[in-house]
């Protein structure tokens, strides 16, 4: 019984080698063929599947979907000199996304294909063209596309007396340059600050060769008013300290052929009622007046009479306000004489 045992144990090792051997053959085939077939698949998949059509249709899928990052990653393009609108923030808040997607046209131009694609910005039907070249492939395998753009389409912001500028929900510094903006997309560009806000102005950008231009017009806040008044109360009670008739650099002044003995004193009896307006790309106060009492001891030139006199003058002000972020000033109108006799 023992002999037989020994000599049965060889003979079954044999056999499960041979069926290993057997199954790596057949695992070796098997995925042999996964790789035929999938090699085979290549060309139907670039074909169908990794086409510059398909680029430019994920591009604008991406782009709205308010999706910044996937839609730059589609893109071959430069460094932006300004990049602070290429952002989520800016196409969540924009005026409108494509939508409606679809291809119109594919034509090869040597290594690169020229799509252009129709689509919806809001209830407005537009047509873009893009360039579309095959970059490194996945895998080594699969055709990969990016949209070429030689410089960024960027929005020409004119915005006086802003620091700041909202593009769509993305806030972008008025002095930074033109920011690069991502297109097709229907930006709402405004302001909103302490002494200065615009209203929304609605700019399209549809194709990479686009400069657009925003030229928004600041209006006074309420802020801005209770400031300069503020500005223009503490400027007259300053030109009232002078003991001239004439004080310098103020709104008001009083002639007079008499002689006057001592050192006359100005009064501010009213205060003007401060509203501000735009006039063109400057703020100015409304025209008002301002109530001035002169008190002053005078000699008559030709009676030689002494008199302390009190005289009401009345002065029309006018004045230009400049803003620079929190920074206010008001420069008054001067140069004409207010009162005499």
């Amino acid at each position: 019984m023992c002999t037989n045992s020994a000599q049965t144990e060889p003979e079954v090792e044999m056999r499960e080698a041979a069926r290993s051997a057997a199954a790596s053959q057949w695992a070796l085939i098997a995925g042999l063929l996964v790789v035929v077939l999938g090699v085979a698949s290549v060309p139907l998949a670039n074909a169908v599947l990794y086409t510059p059509q398909r680029a430019v249709l994920a591009y604008l899928d991406a782009l709205g979907d308010a999706d910044a990052g996937r839609a730059r990653g589609y893109l071959q393009a430069p460094d932006a000199a300004n990049p602070s609108a290429l952002s989520d923030a800016a196409l969540e808040g924009a005026a409108a996304l494509p939508a409606q997607a679809r291809i119109t046209s594919a034509q090869v131009e040597g290594a690169s294909t020229r799509v252009s694609a129709s689509y919806v910005l809001g209830s407005k039907p537009h047509e873009t063209t893009f360039e579309v070249i095959r970059t490194r492939p996945v895998w080594g395998l699969y055709s990969r596309w990016a949209i070429r753009i030689e410089q960024w389409p960027t929005l020409d912001l004119d915005v006086s007396g802003a620091s700041a500028v909202d593009v769509g929900s993305a806030t972008v510094a008025a002095e930074g340059g033109a920011p690069a903006v991502l297109f097709p997309v229907s930006y709402g560009i405004g302001f909103n600050e302490k002494y200065l806000r615009a209203q929304t102005k609605r700019v399209d950008v549809v194709s990479a060769d686009d400069a657009a231009r925003a030229a928004l017009k600041p209006q006074p806040t309420e802020e801005l008013r209770k400031r300069v008044d503020e500005i223009v109360r503490s400027q007259l009670d300053e030109c009232a300290k002078q003991p001239t008739l004439m004080p310098a650099g103020c709104a008001f002044g009083y002639e007079t052929n008499n002689d006057v003995l001592g050192k006359p004193q100005w009064t501010v009896v009213k205060y003007p009622k401060i509203e501000l307006q735009s006039e063109g790309d400057e703020l100015r106060v409304v025209p008002t007046t301002v109530g001035l009492r002169l008190t002053a001891r005078m000699r008559d030139a030709v009676t030689a009479y002494i008199s302390q006199t009190q005289e009401p003058v009345s002065a029309p002000l006018g004045a230009s306000v400049r803003v620079v972020g929190d920074d206010v000033t008001v420069e008054q109108d001067t140069g004409e004489s207010l009162g005499g006799s």
